[in-house]
């Protein structure tokens, strides 16, 4: 940075002056990077879901999940089953992305 300031912009400070300015600049930027976030009883709610493998009492199980967050409370709701081929989409039959959507958004009680 102290080069470039020389070459473009003719800059006859010392190296010092730069990295204490530098430093000064670090330290405020620091302190407003983030925006303090707020939610309003039943606004926003984060849901997740997939599949994952657990071990229960030494055998490995394959299970789908569902997560919901809601963000005013910070209160998680969890749930899963194990997965078997009801659950499980016969093969060459995507899981659509929307399909599960729809689920999940009826299972926390919205609408799709």
């Amino acid at each position: 940075m102290y080069a470039l300031l020389v070459e473009e912009h003719g800059f006859t400070g010392a190296k010092s002056t730069v990295r204490a300015y530098v430093g000064e600049l670090r330290k405020r930027v620091r302190k407003q990077v983030y925006v303090p976030l707020s939610y309003r009883p039943g606004e926003t709610m984060q849901v997740d879901f997939g599949e994952g493998e657990v071990i229960i009492g030494g055998e490995r199980v394959q299970i789908v999940y569902f997560v919901a967050w809601m963000a005013y409370s910070g209160f998680a709701a969890t749930t899963c089953t194990k997965l078997t081929s009801v659950t499980r989409p016969r093969a060459g039959r995507k899981a659509g992305g929307e399909q599960r959507g729809l689920r999940a958004a009826q299972l926390a009680g919205g609408r799709a």
